[in-house]
């Protein structure tokens, strides 16, 4: 299934209202539409490449959870880029997969990725979440 920017957008914004500013857009999308994946089949290629991050040592500032966030979002869209003559013709385009800056249940600021899949949007943080109690400040497909 496909879904126009605009839907997308107004989907994120009504899951995550901390992102909602009448001043500045906080929802970066930068395709006209994305491809909603089947959930399964996203996890999978998701946790696929989370496994190659997960183990890498923490560092402070170069290896923390927005240069982990931003590896798995480009790790995944670079293979969908690199087998795309593997799927339909309808299917070459971006997933609608992302990340987010925000805060975490916890309360402390934390980068994180976002999937909408035909199940609905969610987090990943080292595994799938609901998105309850996250609170991004910024998202970007």
């Amino acid at each position: 299934m496909i879904i126009k920017a605009s839907k997308l957008r107004e989907e994120i914004k009504n899951a995550f209202p901390s992102v909602k500013s009448v001043l500045c857009e906080y929802v970066e999308l930068l395709d006209d539409q994305y491809l909603i994946p089947l959930h399964d089949e996203a996890l999978q290629l998701i946790i696929q490449y989370w496994e190659l991050i997960k183990d890498i040592k923490w560092s402070d500032n170069i290896g923390d959870c927005d240069n982990r966030a931003i590896k798995l979002f480009s790790d995944v869209h670079w293979h969908r880029n690199l087998h795309k003559e593997e799927y339909p013709e309808e299917e070459r385009i971006q997933w609608s997969f992302g990340f987010a800056s925000g805060k975490n249940p916890f309360g402390n600021i934390h980068t994180f990725n976002v999937l909408r899949s035909d199940q609905g949007l969610f987090v990943f943080d080292n595994k799938i979440k609901s998105g309850t109690n996250y609170l991004p400040f910024s998202v970007r497909f």
